[in-house]
């Protein structure tokens, strides 16, 4: 005759140490005891947790409730503690398949089909050329075997974010005029570029950004770009701010973006403030200028009628 299943009244009571007990861990790392203990008669899957090479994740995803409201039933323990150890057991398959990899090839792809197990940020490998995609792989299969996720990772970004860099590179020298703002956007990061001001221009801005990044190609590294890009962002604002003053606005204008728009101030500063005045109206006249050089024109001009007069 079968075994009657036991109440669910008798089931509560059987949970009630274990639960207790889990409740009273002061630490992740007091977990395991605990369920050493009282793991089977709180009905979870040892037999899992017990398979697993490490199971420090599971303990602390546990212990965040412990340390939060509690366990308040065997219900809500099993809906932590099942995910969680289904969780670490499939990334320990997917190391186990890194590891295994026969071929620097077979690793590429084990490496892509488990990039969110390994919690792998594919956006700049994806990017990368197929010659630089086989390097990746090349590099992080010799490095085989993985102790956990963390050492494949880094491996992994490792190998990556030089041959991005370099690519990245490659592609900013490479561009055109019409290229050259989808290039900046999609390599930023790699070459350190905070897109923020440029976002904001204007998209005739933008292009006088775009004109002068392709001036100054070719570049030697991340860092020459970067200066550029900057030098660059900030003459279009100098030139956008210069064709928005008003002739009270302009001196205070001209001061904060001669720097950026190359004018020599020395003549302009040794003007009489009437004079200076002249300078401003001229260079409100002026308005709009196309770029820097317009802008220098102009005002070089300015300061040499006022001199004059």
């Amino acid at each position: 005759m079968p075994k009657k299943d036991i109440t669910a009244h008798q089931r509560t009571r059987r949970w009630h140490d274990g639960l207790a007990a889990i409740n009273a861990a002061t630490a992740a790392n007091k977990v395991p005891g605990v369920l050493a203990t009282h793991g089977k008669k709180l009905d979870l899957d040892m037999a899992g947790y017990n398979g697993l090479r490490s199971t420090s994740a599971v303990d602390a995803a546990l212990f965040t409730i412990i340390g939060a409201d509690g366990f308040d039933d065997q219900k809500l323990l099993a809906s932590v503690f099942d995910p969680a150890v289904a969780l670490r057991a499939s990334i320990e398959a997917a190391i186990d398949k890194v590891n295994i990899s026969e071929t620097a090839d077979i690793l590429g792809d084990v490496l892509v089909d488990n990039a969110l197990l390994l919690t792998l940020d594919l956006d700049d490998y994806n990017l990368l050329s197929e010659a630089n995609q086989e390097s990746v792989h090349d590099t992080v299969f010799a490095g085989l075997p993985y102790d956990d996720e963390t050492k494949v990772k880094t491996a992994f970004d490792a190998a990556v974010a030089p041959l991005f860099e370099a690519q990245a590179i490659a592609a900013v020298n490479a561009a055109t005029a019409e290229t050259m703002g989808a290039t900046i956007t999609t390599y930023a990061a790699a070459l350190g570029l905070d897109l923020t001001d440029y976002a904001a221009l204007e998209e005739a801005k933008k292009g006088v950004v775009h004109t002068a990044m392709v001036t100054g190609q070719p570049y030697a590294d991340k860092a020459a770009i970067k200066t550029a890009f900057d030098a660059a962002v900030l003459a279009a604002q100098a030139i956008a701010a210069v064709n928005a003053a008003t002739a009270e606005t302009m001196g205070a204008t001209i001061t904060t973006y001669a720097a950026a728009l190359g004018l020599d101030l020395t003549d302009y500063a040794a003007l009489e403030e009437a004079k200076k005045g002249v300078v401003h109206t001229a260079m409100v006249t002026g308005q709009p200028y196309a770029d820097k050089a317009a802008i220098k024109t102009a005002f070089d001009a300015a300061v040499l009628a006022a001199q004059g007069e």
